[in-house]
């Protein structure tokens, strides 16, 4: 939105406004005049003439004080690349972090560490700290994906750049999620963060504000020069406006100052603009073009420029400018105002604050408990059983974060070593034989009867337990069998729960026995009594126009699927389409996924689409949340502010009914409290 605010104007002014044919003569094709091709004048007409009182010249005001532009800092977190194809298992990718400035060349650069065996999504969540950023609402960050093995020359296998115009001014971590390689069957997505610590950026729309004041231009050429010098004149010189956001889209109508009759080579305007309601006005730039109004033929063009708003400081006061256009030695003057809503913070303003340091990631919250029993392996290949073959099977257990990153691992021991057990007192020996009565089925061909303790665990619901059985006797590195167990699969209650996860095997099933207890403080409850609420409340920044052919406001719409712990789809849902909702929807729709297994091992694919009846719906944006973030409770968390990529952010809110999820943890064992035999592990 916008509105123009005209001050007293200089001696003959003249309004610019659409010619009409009976008005101006012009062939059509001449009059056919396009807000985006600045090298065709827009077209104008002439207006009543201003009283004479109106004519004298308008005091220019006084020039607005200076202030010093900053150096900023800045921090990106590389979180994680989702859908990479990873078959080769000497694959080692990293990320190249690379700070741009506004000629797109180098200042900085960065990388996370390799990793390895990190599957088809591999997790860095690794913070790269940038400072002494100059200018930092112009310049852009460059995320490759690369890979160790990569010679100098070769190409990313995907890039994702992202303007730091569109940051807003707020400290802590913005989300940030791009599509970098796009397939016929799959996307790479990478997701990452960046913090700026509220130093630059945009304020919330409603107060985001921009007052443009046109005030003169100097050193224009005389165009109308007419034949032979016979009939010239003087330039009708006014100045043509759009406002473009970063996508190089006019927000908006053009506007147009008044034309100055007989102008010449300098003419002053002093007229005023204000545009209101902009998104991201960090990211947007001005394209100002001088043109010189004629009757009869095409409007010549004085001059033109483009202006980032990017340079504009987060001070009360209108700042002043003065630019070069690019025919001739003409010259602009114009000050631009943010009303101290939005840019970056002065050096000045800067120097008042705190500095930007950065204290590393946030402390992980209170860890859980949980106690792993492994009581044997059957199935096992021939030459591998623990009795009469060869190998001497162990069983090692690797508990990762939901990062990827080891925690801890532990091991069971050998034959030797069990063998030294057996000798224990006949109260274990008892324990060991009920346990085996109790647990039916085939013979083990080896048994372990070992118990792991793990304090400190944060987030189980999005930790895994990595199974592994090996060949302690002969080749420590050759696997028996091995399998991943997500522990969101885990029930919501104490005492220990069974699992016989296959390990291997094609013609033949080779599976661990394993007995957990997470002590009842994170899991799922009964299937039918597992449901999930979700809200969707709205988004922000979807695209203005979709379509190719015919475009339009979008008609926007949210599709959510609930996948399983292995990626399948259990249920959809969607919300109804806003007709004509334009870039900022809002739905306020509750969605209810009812009867789910396993929920906390789950996650939600969310998809904003643009409805179209004619034709195949827009795919607006995507995101995936998995479901063992909630906690049990029948309250909503709110999710504001997840990103759909590139702009579009979705605000829902979503909670479990308190039948799952995750609760307080327990008081830690008294055996582990105790510092006793048991307390073989610790995360803390």
């Amino acid at each position: 939105m916008f509105a123009c605010c005209h001050d007293p104007a200089p001696a003959k002014v003249e309004e610019a406004a659409p010619a009409s044919a009976e008005e101006a003569p012009k062939e059509e094709e001449e009059q056919a005049t396009t807000a985006s091709d600045p090298e065709e004048a827009p077209a104008a007409a002439a207006a009543e003439e201003p009283a004479p009182e109106e004519q004298a010249a308008a005091p220019v005001a006084a020039a607005a004080p200076v202030a010093t532009p900053a150096q900023h800092a800045l921090v990106v977190r590389v979180v994680q690349a989702w859908g990479l194809g990873n078959d080769d298992e000497t694959r080692q990718p990293y990320v190249r972090v690379r700070l741009l400035d506004a000629r797109g060349e180098e200042k900085q650069v960065k990388e996370t560490a390799p990793i390895t065996d990190g599957g088809a999504n591999p997790h860095w969540n690794e913070y790269l700290k940038f400072e002494g950023i100059e200018d930092p609402a112009l310049c852009s960050v460059c995320l490759e994906l690369r890979d160790k093995s990569d010679t100098k020359d070769e190409p990313a296998d995907g890039i994702a750049t992202t303007k730091l115009g569109v940051l807003e001014a707020v400290s802590g971590f913005q989300q940030f999620r791009d599509t970098i390689s796009a397939g016929w069957f799959s996307n790479v997505d990478l997701r990452f963060g960046m913090n700026n610590f509220g130093t630059w950026g945009n304020g919330a729309r409603a107060s985001n504000k921009l007052s443009l004041n046109i005030m003169g231009a100097s050193g224009m050429e005389d165009t109308d020069t007419g034949m032979g010098g016979l009939f010239a004149d003087k330039n009708d010189p006014y100045v043509y406006i759009e406002l473009v956001d970063e996508d190089d889209d006019v927000i908006g109508e053009p506007q147009k100052t008044k034309v100055i009759d007989e102008g010449g080579q300098q003419a002053d305007w002093n007229e005023t603009f204000e545009f209101g309601d902009l998104l991201l006005p960090s990211a947007y730039k001005l394209r100002l073009s001088v043109w010189d109004r004629d009757t009869l033929k095409r409007d010549d063009a004085l001059g033109k420029t483009e202006f980032a708003l990017g340079r504009c400081l987060r001070v009360a006061e209108p700042m002043q400018f003065e630019e070069a256009l690019d025919v001739g030695g003409a010259r602009l003057k114009f000050r631009v105002g943010t009303g101290g809503a939005w840019g970056a913070l002065a050096a000045e303003a800067l120097a008042e604050q705190p500095a930007a340091e950065w204290a590393g990631p946030p402390a992980p919250p209170p860890g859980h408990c949980m106690r792993c029993r492994v009581v044997g392996a059957t199935g096992l290949a021939s030459g591998s059983k623990g009795g009469g073959g060869e190998a001497d099977p162990v069983c090692r257990l690797t508990l990762r974060d939901e990062w990827g990153r080891t925690l801890k691992t532990v091991t069971t021991r050998g034959r030797q070593a069990r063998a030294k057990a057996r000798a224990r007192p006949e109260a274990r020996a008892g324990a060991k034989a009920g346990a085996k009565a109790a647990a039916g089925g085939p013979t083990p061909d080896v048994e372990w009867d070992e118990v792991f303790t793990f304090v400190g665990v944060s987030n189980p619901c999005l930790c895994t337990l990595s199974v592994n059985v090996l060949d302690a006797g002969g080749d420590c590195s050759k696997r028996l069998g091995e399998t991943t167990l997500p522990l969101g699969m885990l029930a919501a209650k104490p005492g220990l729960q069974d699992f016989e996860p296959h390990i291997a095997g094609y013609f033949w099933s080779s599976e661990v026995k394993l007995q957990i207890d997470n002590m009842g403080t994170w899991g799922n409850g009964m299937p039918e009594e597992n449901k999930l609420h979700m809200m969707i409340r709205g988004a922000t920044g979807l695209p203005t126009r979709v379509g190719t052919l015919v475009r339009s406001k979008p008609d926007p719409y949210i599709y959510v699927d609930l996948k399983g712990p292995d990626g399948a789809v259990l249920q959809s849902k969607q919300t109804e389409p806003k007709t004509d909702a334009g870039p900022d929807p809002q739905w306020d729709e509750e969605l209810v996924f009812e009867n789910i297994p396993n929920p906390a091992a789950c996650s939600l694919y969310i998809t904003c689409w643009d409805r179209n009846g004619a034709s195949k719906d827009q795919l607006l944006g995507h995101t995936e949340v998995p479901c063992g973030v909630l906690g049990c409770s029948s309250e909503y968390t709110a999710f504001d502010g997840t990103t759909l990529g590139g702009t579009c952010k979705l605000n829902f809110s979503m909670h479990t009914g308190g039948t799952w999820g995750n609760k307080e943890p327990g008081p830690v064992p008294e055996e582990v409290a105790a510092g006793g035999e048991k307390a073989c592990c610790s995360l803390m």
